[in-house]
Parts: C-alpha cells; sequence; structure tokens
C-alpha cells in the first residue's frame, strides 16, 4: 500500500521518542484494520492533530514523553450502502478498542463516507483540514484526489456556528465533571482549551481570515482582534491553548469555577462577535442576529425545519426558527443557556434541561 503524506511530521514538536512510535503504530492499526475483510474499504487516512503534523505530546513526572491526541482516523469506502457502512463502523470498533488502550490515548475510526460522495463535503471545515492535513496509510489510490481543495478564506460561515456548537457542549460537559482524578482533570483542560480555540477559529471563519496552519491562525487573531478592538486578554488566551495542544500539562486552576467561567464568557462573546452583535448586547439580541444572519445557515428552508423533526420528532422552539438550520437551533438553546449561566460551573441548569440538550445535540451531529 502507498503512503501519502502533507507533512513529514505528526507533532508539533517533532519529538523523537513519539515519532517513532506512530510510526510503527499507525501503520500497524492501519493494515489491520484494512485486512479485515472488507470489499468495499477504499482507503484509511490518519486527521486531526496527528494527521496535520500539529499533535501535542504530553510529558509525565519522569519528564518521558507520551503520544496526547486522539488518533482520528478517516475511512473510505467504494459503493457501500449506509447499512454497510454501519456494519463496516461496527466492525472496526473491537481495533480501535485494542489500540485505545495499547496507546493510551484514544483510537477513533470515523463513520465510513463513500469516495463517490466527497464532492457533497468539500466545503466543510473537516473535510478541508483532512485534505490540507494528512496521512494516508490504506489504500492504493489517493482516496481524497476527488475533493476539491479550497482556500480556508472560502470557508462558509456556518462552519464557524457549527464549530462554537460542538466547542460550546463541550464547555458543557466540563462543567458536570468532577475534579476528582487526573482523568477528569485532563477531560475538563482539555475541553476548557478547545474551547478557547473553537471560540477564536469561529470569528476568524466568519472574517473570512481562517487559516489552516495552527501558527498562521495565531498571527490572523492577532490582527482581527485588534481590528476589532478586543482587549488583550482574547489573543493571550488563544495563544495559551495553542500552547495546551502542543505541551499538556496538568496544573490544576486555583478556582475550577473561575476558569471555567472564564471560558464560558470568551465563548459568550464569540458568539456574539459571530452574530455581529457588540458587546453587552442582550443574550434575546444576539440569538435575533443569529436567526437574521441567513449566511451562518446557507438560507433558509422547509428541508431545514423537516431536518430538525426527523432527527428530533418535534418541531420545537419559537416558529420563526423553525426554518433555521438545525445546527443554529441547537446554538440558540446552547447561548441561551451559557448565557445565563452564573459562574458555578456545577450549578448551570437543571439536569433534566441538560440531558435534553446532549440528546438533540447526538440527533443532530
Amino acid at each position: 500500500m502507498k503512503q501519502l503524506r502533507t507533512n513529514e511530521f505528526c507533532t508539533t514538536d517533532r519529538d523523537p521518542l513519539v515519532e517513532s512510535l506512530l510510526a510503527r503504530a499507525v501503520p500497524e492499526i492501519a493494515a489491520e484494520a484494512g485486512n479485515s475483510g472488507i470489499p468495499e474499504l477504499a482507503g484509511i487516512c490518519l486527521g486531526g492533530g496527528y494527521g496535520r503534523g500539529e499533535g501535542g505530546v504530553f510529558r509525565g513526572p519522569d519528564g518521558v514523553p507520551h503520544p496526547y491526541n486522539d488518533l482520528d482516523f478517516f475511512v473510505f469506502t467504494d459503493g457501500a450502502s449506509r447499512r454497510r457502512r454501519r456494519e463496516i463502523g461496527v466492525l472496526l470498533e473491537p481495533i480501535a478498542h485494542r489500540w485505545t488502550e495499547t496507546l493510551g490515548v484514544d483510537v477513533d475510526f470515523g463513520p465510513a463516507k463513500n469516495v463517490g460522495a466527497l464532492c457533497r463535503v468539500e466545503r466543510t471545515l473537516m473535510y478541508q483540514e483532512l485534505k490540507h492535513g494528512h496521512w494516508q496509510v490504506w489504500g492504493e489510490t489517493d482516496v481524497l484526489a476527488s475533493l476539491p481543495a479550497i482556500g480556508a478564506e472560502e470557508l462558509p460561515p456556518q462552519e464557524g456556528a457549527r464549530l462554537l456548537l460542538n466547542r460550546g457542549m463541550g464547555l458543557l460537559l466540563a462543567a458536570e465533571r468532577p475534579t476528582d482524578s487526573r482523568e477528569d482533570v485532563n477531560f475538563i483542560l482539555r475541553n476548557l482549551n478547545k474551547a478557547v480555540l473553537g471560540c477564536a477559529d469561529a470569528l476568524l471563519i466568519g472574517a473570512g481570515r481562517y487559516r489552516y496552519r495552527l501558527d498562521e491562525r495565531l498571527a490572523a487573531f492577532e490582527t482581527l482582534a485588534a481590528e476589532c478592538g478586543m482587549t488583550p486578554e482574547w489573543p493571550e488566551r488563544y495563544a495559551r491553548a495553542l500552547e495546551f495542544k502542543a505541551r499538556p500539562d496538568f496544573r490544576i486552576p486555583e478556582n475550577w469555577d473561575a476558569a471555567w467561567d472564564g471560558v464560558r464568557r470568551f465563548w459568550c462573546g464569540s458568539v456574539a462577535g459571530v452574530a455581529g452583535c457588540p458587546a453587552g448586547s442582550s443574550p434575546g439580541d444576539v440569538v435575533s442576529a443569529l436567526h437574521r444572519k441567513s449566511v451562518l445557515h446557507g438560507g433558509k428552508g422547509l428541508m431545514n425545519c423537516l431536518n430538525w423533526v426527523r432527527k428530533t420528532h418535534a418541531p420545537g422552539g419559537a416558529v420563526r426558527e423553525w426554518f433555521d438550520a438545525p445546527e443554529l437551533r441547537m446554538l440558540y438553546l446552547l447561548y441561551r443557556l451559557l448565557a445565563a449561566s452564573g459562574p458555578a460551573r456545577r450549578e448551570i441548569a437543571a439536569a433534566e434541561e441538560r440531558r435534553r440538550l446532549y440528546r438533540m445535540w447526538k440527533s443532530i451531529n
């Protein structure tokens, strides 16, 4: 199998021990999946941070470096039905589980996608980042050849809204997590930092300033922040989150509530910024502005309403929002909740309301 790489290294720091480990493990994982008797399988690519050459390296108390990020594999098929693609996902689960235990980081095979359907996702952030930064580790031909590469500045604004939704849900999940174990602390810190990164990236996408490389995004965000009159805290938070992504550490905040609330306010301010609202706008004004900004959901139509009903089994919400994109409607709900929250991270909403949001988010995604 021919291996195709856009980057020579997997990690930001090019750590030799982690690079050597991944150079051995990644092809072995792909070979095991590729040789598992799936005739429709066309190729497997490593995406995510390690596929882009921007993966993190964690050093334990003993100073020994370890991989930190998930290993995100994209699975591509040729002519597989929807049912068959689900079956393929089930077939690959034991391999992912086994390697997760071996490596100590999550190994994930994403939902299989037919190569012929790539034209439908050409304007999504996820697949454009994969196009610009990946390691194809299984397959006879370049499975991404049919996916057009578009400039980062051409990404549609609704991709920024989708990013805010997903990172905001991570913020909500972090609010509920206890701080009793190293695993809990890692989960909270990771989601707080991912939320900060997602906020700044969403603003860059909305302004047509996004860049595919992390170092270029930091410079672009510093420029955008200065032009928009943001306080120095905004680019400083982004720079710290980028540092955590490359070299994660587990320094415990003096006050968990204050740390979470700072990111919550950063997220709410970013949602308002994407909506085009000035600082201090009420939650109602921000949601109304999001609703009016048709570029955030690719226009309004009956199909949006039908998709929402199909996924959630009820129209729900205000009638005027029925024809908005499902992801944007979820963002309205999440923003109203987080904007009304106080600084106590574990007291943001009734458990019933949180469970409802989780169910809807999973169905939308």
